[in-house]
């Protein structure tokens, strides 16, 4: 697909092919290729129709795509979709900004830190972790997480233990290897192997020789 269109052919393109579309599948195939593209203009154009889309696999899908890592001029647009009320779109979009690495994430993120979704939640922790000045934030509301009655949000948590390197939360994934849930159980002993794999030298593992 053509992605070097003019103004006039982006509107066209979206009038024609996508706003009037009534296949959700074909839709999704055009704003999925479309999202990939450089050009500002069709990348606004692209979060402008997300934002006011009513399917939110479409929103939670592309915005996925978005190549905001690598033009931080899109990060106004996206942040829009921070406020969608539809749990998945608003936990993709953090992950989305967290590749960018701006100074801009802070600000952005940390009313996110609040979020009732357990996803949004800790894909927010996560990206707010390479922030050192809100370490010991991060870890108060890591610690509430491990101890909330939601089985999502503790799974969750150990979750993000395991993407961030567990160093600080080893001791809470040992203590939830007793844990009668198995969805968080299995979290927490993935966070563990990641832990492992990244922090332990191969020569520690060694059998001793007699």
């Amino acid at each position: 697909m053509n992605t070097t269109f003019g103004e006039k052919e982006i509107k066209a393109l979206f009038k024609n092919e996508i706003i009037n579309n009534k296949d959700i599948d074909i839709i999704l195939k055009y704003l999925t290729v479309l999202s990939r593209a450089k050009d500002p203009k069709i990348i606004e154009e692209v979060i402008n129709y997300l934002e006011q889309a009513k399917d939110n696999r479409l929103k939670a899908s592309v915005v996925k795509f978005l190549p905001v890592a690598s033009n931080h001029d899109y990060i106004p647009l996206l942040a829009k979709l921070l406020r969608d009320e539809n749990n998945r779109v608003r936990a993709n979009t953090v992950e989305a900004l967290s590749l960018c690495g701006s100074s801009r994430l802070k600000k952005l993120l940390l009313p996110m830190v609040d979020d009732p979704d357990n996803r949004t939640k800790s894909n927010t922790l996560i990206a707010l972790w390479q922030c050192d000045e809100l370490r010991d934030k991060i870890i108060e509301c890591f610690e509430k997480m491990v101890k909330d009655p939601s089985r999502w949000m503790r799974a969750s948590a150990f979750y993000a233990f395991g993407e961030i390197g567990v160093l600080e939360f080893t001791d809470e994934c040992i203590s939830a290897l007793a844990e009668k849930d198995e969805l968080v159980a299995k979290n927490a002993v993935l966070a563990l192997i990641g832990y492992a794999e990244k922090y332990i030298d191969d020569s520690v593992t060694d059998q001793p020789e007699l």
